[in-house]
């Protein structure tokens, strides 16, 4: 058992530093709050700033190195119970990603959103849209193990006339505390909760083509697989994940 002022340490672990170690390159990140929302995030190449009103995110603004405007902002939209069901994607249209010219440095276009489908407070349908219309690009069908962690995302995309599987993720957990539970970070305290710590990942992808010969559908598809070794600290929060390609060292 935790005593009172270990209690109070634990409930206000917050990651300050992340660093991110690849096969490629090193990344470190670094964390600024306000209480219990993050109001930056910086590594080498990119920094993120988080917008709130009333302790609501409503936007998310990622610049690259040395620039003084986002190339990307996120918008956030909430439902009557004020639960995130909208999350638009807006690309700088002078960025480097979009390569278009002519326009203000600052204009910005929306490129994509999502909407989500809550049940029992959890979401469990999380549908991609395109920049012009109404029809969903993919959806995934999300499912929860009894702590909130998602152990599968079922996705399914648009080939033809007919709505396809595309891809399967499933995942294994842990029984220690995420590092992220006690900030106000959208993608785990918003959208999805992720309470403890991914031991094993595995990812079917399905590759859908059309064969002319036979003037049928071919389905292809690849798996990978993620095992995860953790160190943790004395209250029970990662501050080394490892796998076979990435190595995080997380700072609190």
């Amino acid at each position: 058992m935790y005593s009172k002022i270990n209690m109070k340490l634990y409930s206000s672990i917050k990651p300050l530093k992340i660093i991110q170690i690849t096969n490629e390159n090193q990344d470190t990140s670094y964390f600024t709050y306000d209480g219990l929302n993050p109001i930056m995030i910086k590594s080498d190449n990119q920094r993120i700033e988080f917008e709130y009103q009333s302790n609501k995110l409503i936007k998310e603004k990622v610049y690259r190195e040395g620039d003084n405007i986002p190339w990307l902002f996120r918008g956030f939209e909430y439902n009557s119970q004020n639960k995130i069901e909208k999350v638009s994607y807006n690309i700088n249209v002078n960025s480097t990603v979009e390569n278009w010219f002519g326009e203000k440095i600052d204009s910005f276009r929306l490129s994509a959103f999502y909407s989500y489908v809550y049940e029992d407070n959890k979401v469990t349908k999380e549908l991609h849209f395109g920049n012009s219309t109404t029809d969903t690009i993919s959806y995934s069908i999300i499912n929860y193990d009894l702590n909130e962690n998602i152990i599968s995302k079922i996705g399914y995309t648009h080939f033809v006339d007919d709505l396809v599987k595309n891809k399967v993720q499933k995942y294994e957990y842990g029984s220690k505390h995420h590092y992220y539970p006690n900030i106000n970070y959208p993608v785990y305290g918003k959208i999805f909760s992720r309470i403890n710590n991914i031991l094993f990942e595995d990812e079917i992808k399905y590759i859908l083509h059309w064969d002319n010969e036979s003037g049928t559908k071919v389905m292809d598809s690849t798996m990978t697989t993620k095992n995860y070794s953790i160190s943790y600290n004395e209250f029970d929060y990662p501050t080394i994940i490892s796998s076979d390609d990435e190595t995080l060292i997380i700072e609190y």
